[in-house]
């Protein structure tokens, strides 16, 4: 991953199989940090900030993003990039 300003954590299908977390939270209550990056939910340290992630998803979920890279900052912003289909559909 690169820094991840841009790709929103809840909202963007950034986790394996294009899974968007919005649709795979286990509590009906607002989610906090709604406009959260993927860079905005990791620590200062590289780490993912699981007390703001793991009571809202299941274990099932928490494995996938558990077996993410955190972004890297020193990597540059975001960049688009196609690794899909070859008939260019998700």
């Amino acid at each position: 991953m690169r820094n991840d300003n841009s790709v929103k954590f809840w909202q963007d299908p950034w986790l394996a199989a294009g899974i968007i977390l919005q649709d795979h939270i286990n509590t009906p209550r607002q989610l906090p940090h709604w406009d959260a990056t993927i860079g905005d939910m990791c620590s200062d340290i590289g780490e993912w900030n699981w007390p703001n992630i793991l009571p809202l998803i299941s274990h099932e979920i928490s494995a996938l993003i558990a077996g993410t890279e955190t972004p890297i900052p020193e990597a540059g912003e975001d960049i688009t990039t196609w690794g899909l289909e070859a008939d260019e559909k998700f």
